[in-house]
């Protein structure tokens, strides 16, 4: 659990790094009657159409498709979202009540 959500954070932040062209990333961690929520949001030009597709965009590694096996293995909820006005969000809920 602790991994998953690391890795949710390192993974939005390394794809702002590499694809939102030196926009500000926000990253927000809460808990909230038992539900971890990771968010990652940037002002880059926002996802592809299918983000959740293939291999990371560089051809190497899970990217966000292994992200979603993991978090999804948890119980839990990973989105992938184009933000109104520019920019991709990355938002993880994950019930900890839930998860043995």
């Amino acid at each position: 659990m602790k991994a998953c959500a690391y890795r949710v954070a390192q993974e939005g932040l390394t794809n702002v790094w590499r694809h939102s062209q030196g926009s500000a990333a926000e990253l927000s961690l809460g808990l909230t009657d038992g539900v971890l929520q990771v968010s990652v949001k940037d002002r880059g030009p926002g996802f592809a159409v299918n983000p959740k597709g293939g291999a990371g965009d560089d051809g190497h590694g899970l990217g966000l498709a292994g992200l979603v096996d993991r978090v999804e293995s948890l119980g839990g909820e990973l989105e992938m979202r184009n933000r109104p006005g520019g920019g991709a969000e990355l938002h993880m809920r994950l019930d900890l009540r839930e998860v043995g």
